[in-house]
């Protein structure tokens, strides 16, 4: 099982004490999103957990306590860093911070597993093809010799999305082609390898693009995971390997307002405050109601992952 922290919320920004007391207790429980009456179990332990990919826009908090989890299991880091400013990200590290994480990161890691996310991408009315490029090309010129890899992704046009960002415009297909076409150019300059994620394949016929997921081969070979074969695109797009997921939509307070993962910033606030570090789970604990069920991971002969309940 490759364990994934996090793409429902920011684990490592907001919750990183409850993650430490998580693996030093050998289990973490999260709630099917759409069963919230069901508990699922994961056993902390090599048997169980291959790899783990951490997923993040504020290492800072877990930076100094990331090593006996690393020791364990092997990593790779999705670091997300935009530099669209508090209007839009209220609550994430300035760029100058972020920046700072991010080098001190690839120091202890290595350059290959920590990935540089510029994701999500948008066009306003103060954010255009210009201004993207020119936020993309200043921080490639502090990030070369600290990754690789950049990942981009544009913005999934959800309505909670159009509520918390009505100045964003649609993007058309062409547009987006010329824009990746520029940021091509850019990483061409600095050494980078440009990566899809998400609905990529509409991108396929652009060279030198990698048109793949967040969790591809590429990503398990890092971990010393080598499977038999590839993955296919699931019906949203998503060309990742399987991954599990233990984080809650609407717990996540940075608060960005193109988030997809939050309907409610509200609510976020409200949720935190339920949360717990010592619990289980991350926001409350368990009532007693519920079912729990620990889950069970099998290796398949095709060398890709099976989650048995």
């Amino acid at each position: 099982m490759i364990l994934s922290i996090d793409f429902r919320t920011d684990i490592p920004a907001f919750y990183s004490e409850w993650l430490i007391n998580r693996f030093n207790e050998g289990y973490v429980y999260f709630r099917n999103p759409a069963y919230p009456n069901t508990i699922h179990k994961i056993i902390l332990d090599k048997h169980h957990i291959e790899g783990i990919m951490w997923c993040s826009k504020n290492y800072l908090p877990i930076l100094h306590d990331l090593k006996p989890i690393t020791d364990k299991f092997p990593s790779i880091f999705h670091y997300t860093i935009t530099g669209y400013g508090k209007d839009i990200e209220p609550n994430v590290p300035d760029l100058e911070q972020s920046i700072y994480t991010f080098k001190e990161l690839s120091l202890r890691y290595g350059k290959e597993k920590v990935i540089w996310r510029f994701d999500p991408i948008f066009y306003s009315k103060n954010f255009g093809e210009e201004q993207t490029l020119n936020r993309f090309e200043n921080i490639c010129k502090e990030l070369h010799n600290y990754t690789d890899r950049v990942v981009i992704n544009f913005v999934s046009p959800y309505e909670k999305v159009k509520r918390h960002l009505p100045e964003m415009v649609t993007m058309q297909p062409l547009m987006k082609k010329i824009l990746i076409l520029n940021l091509l150019g850019i990483c061409k300059k600095y050494n980078f390898k440009l990566q899809t994620c998400g609905n990529g394949l509409q991108f396929k016929d652009l060279q030198d693009i990698e048109v793949t997921g967040c969790l591809d081969e590429h990503a398990l070979n890092l971990m010393g995971i080598y499977p038999k074969q590839n993955r296919t695109e699931m019906a949203w797009g998503c060309l990742c390997y399987p991954n599990t997921c233990i984080g809650e939509y609407n717990t996540c307070l940075h608060k960005c307002k193109y988030c997809y993962a939050s309907a409610d910033f509200d609510k976020c606030d409200d949720r935190f405050k339920m949360h717990d570090p010592k619990s289980p789970l991350l926001i409350g604990w368990p009532r007693g109601d519920e079912k729990i069920i620990e889950m069970k991971p099998k290796l398949l002969n095709t060398g890709q992952l099976k989650l048995e309940f």
